[in-house]
């Protein structure tokens, strides 16, 4: 008979090694994990960091401080307006109300309309000017203009034939609108202003004299 030759034993993975790879797949799982949660954790950050750096650009660009006074971009519409706030006060001087107005100047841009002689107002308010000054943006700036002097409580009227700095009514203010080459806003009197408006700019001129006035507030 043949003697049967003893077969090699197949080698069976030891319990062990079985638990260390598993170990190790997990160990690389977490790490892939954590790696992960950073770069999530990083994004996460720089896009805060960047949504706050663009509001404050936002802010800065939408609202400015121009004579002590914050002015701020509001849109209506498709028209960009530039609005102010200040306070009404009482004779006595004590603050009874905000007034808001709305302008349609950027007032940095209207600056260099000069104004010789500064511009203190009396309780009524004379607006004049030739009948040839014919402009299209006339009501429009006359009217937002008259708008002004009511709400900071003056009366007004518009219109004064023949009215001069030498024969309007006293303790009251003339305003004379006429064609100039040159926008400028004069002090040519006692209570007498002169608005020289050059190729119809009267909506600059009209708005840079109520920016002028409204520092004072």
């Amino acid at each position: 008979m043949e003697e049967k030759k003893d077969e090699p034993l197949k080698k069976v993975p030891k319990i062990e090694e079985g638990i260390k790879e598993e170990s190790k797949e997990e160990v690389k799982e977490e790490r892939d994990y954590n790696a992960q949660l950073k770069w999530v954790v990083i994004a996460a950050v720089f896009l805060f960091v960047t949504l706050i750096v663009f509001y404050v650009i936002y802010t800065s660009v939408s609202s400015f401080n121009y004579n002590g006074k914050e002015f701020q971009k509001t849109k209506i519409g498709n028209l960009l307006f530039y609005k102010v706030s200040f306070p009404l006060t009482s004779p006595t001087g004590k603050s009874v109300a905000t007034y808001n107005i709305y302008l349609r100047n950027d007032p940095r841009s209207i600056e260099n309309i000069s104004v010789i002689g500064g511009i203190d107002l009396r309780n009524q308010i004379l607006v004049t000017s030739k009948e040839d000054f014919i402009c299209s943006d006339n009501n429009i700036a006359l009217a937002n203009f008259m708008q002004y002097f009511e709400g900071v409580e003056r009366k007004t009227v518009n219109s004064i034939a023949n009215a001069t700095c030498a024969n309007f009514t006293k303790g009251a203010t003339l305003i004379k609108i006429e064609n100039s080459s040159e926008n400028s806003i004069k002090l040519a009197g006692k209570d007498c202003y002169v608005m020289s408006v050059n190729n119809c700019a009267i909506l600059n001129v009209t708005e840079r004299f109520i920016i002028e006035n409204i520092a004072k507030s």
